[in-house]
């Protein structure tokens, strides 16, 4: 990791209490780095050769732990896997129907649209979800080609 990332990793490990440790901060660095929301699986394979003691468990528990910390946030598609990404700001989702790429879409009316929720039901809205289904670049680009 560069310097200037590191030390802002370490600077927000610190603010938020969080113990210092190689897999945190290699699971951190990972998430920060990916784009492609990944399952807590995903992150093993790609880590475990860097880090051959790392197991699912401990990136699970690291996980909760930067959950509860507010610094990733758990997506939940309902396909019995949860996605997870650093970007905890409102936006949308967008996923690919044939190869399951996700994307973040913001929207400006994203606020709009939960302050409406809020004042005209009788509940107390916690979070939303806005998900988009269609064709990545890529698998509509290979539909045309077999065409």
């Amino acid at each position: 990791m560069k310097n200037n990332h590191m030390n802002s990793v370490l600077s927000i490990f610190n603010q938020k209490g969080l113990r210092v440790t190689p897999q945190r901060l290699a699971i951190y660095h990972y998430l920060k780095q990916s784009y492609s929301h990944p399952t807590v699986e995903m992150i093993y394979n790609d880590l475990k050769e860097k880090l051959p003691n790392i197991s699912v468990t401990t990136i699970y528990n690291n996980l909760k732990v930067f959950k509860y910390a507010g610094l990733v946030k758990e997506l939940t598609f309902g396909d019995n896997s949860s996605r997870f990404e650093t970007d905890t700001s409102e936006h949308c989702h967008v996923i690919c129907q044939k190869c399951d790429e996700i994307s973040d879409l913001d929207h400006p009316l994203l606020e709009e649209f939960r302050e409406y929720a809020v004042n005209n039901s009788n509940y107390n809205i916690y979070f939303q979800s806005f998900i988009f289904y269609g064709l990545c670049e890529n698998c509509k680009n290979e539909k045309l080609l077999q065409n």
